[in-house]
């Protein structure tokens, strides 16, 4: 199957590479599961849209407002993506650690899964190709 085809030549670099990949993205998988377990999720506003001051592509960038549990008020600030103004969004934070707030849904889950998927074809690429080669 040419989706699990390296195109490393040494077998042990392919191998080296996708153990590599998997354990970071397993890692990066890892601690968004562990953010989102310890997190309480409160509803905020989408409050300014506006284009993001990073990077060539044009994307939509925004600030969003939140209220603690406290009662407090919070602010994600040059959020990718956020929807539009005025729309409600799902807003996750830790309790403990209030700074680390981040968008929940999509925003949250889209990158690592990602990551892990790429890491999961070079993972059985590298191991296929060692395989291959008369490995252990």
């Amino acid at each position: 199957m040419a989706l699990f085809r390296s195109e490393f030549k040494n077998p042990v670099v392919a191998l080296v590479v996708g153990v590599l990949a998997f354990m970071g993205a397993t890692f990066w998988l890892g601690s968004t599961v562990s953010f989102a377990v310890r997190a309480v999720a409160v509803d905020g506003v989408v409050s300014d849209t506006y284009r993001c001051p990073t990077g060539r592509r044009r994307s939509t960038c925004g600030d969003v407002n939140f209220t603690y549990q406290d009662g407090s008020y919070g602010r994600l600030t040059e959020v990718r993506s956020p929807g539009h103004q005025g729309e409600r969004v799902k807003v996750l934070y830790r309790p403990r650690h209030p700074e680390d707030a981040r968008l929940g849904g999509f925003n949250l889950w889209f990158l690592p899964l990602v990551f892990e998927g790429i890491a999961v074809v070079l993972l059985v690429g590298g191991v296929r190709k060692w395989l291959e080669s008369g490995g252990v």
